[in-house]
């Protein structure tokens, strides 16, 4: 997933509601996300570190 904006603080609990509803309704068993933030430039932002989040 890329995001065109800087990382917010409420990112990851964000993800991880959206990771539970998936899991919760049985349409995911298993699932690693990874959240790259860029610019709409191109740029990579956060040092090009994404988020990553599974279960």
């Amino acid at each position: 997933m890329t995001i065109h904006r800087e990382p917010a603080s409420g990112d990851e609990a964000l993800v991880r509601t959206w990771m539970a509803a998936l899991k919760d309704s049985d349409m995911l068993r298993r699932a690693e996300v990874h959240v790259d933030y860029v610019a709409k430039n191109g740029e990579i932002l956060n040092d090009g570190t994404p988020l990553i989040l599974s279960f």
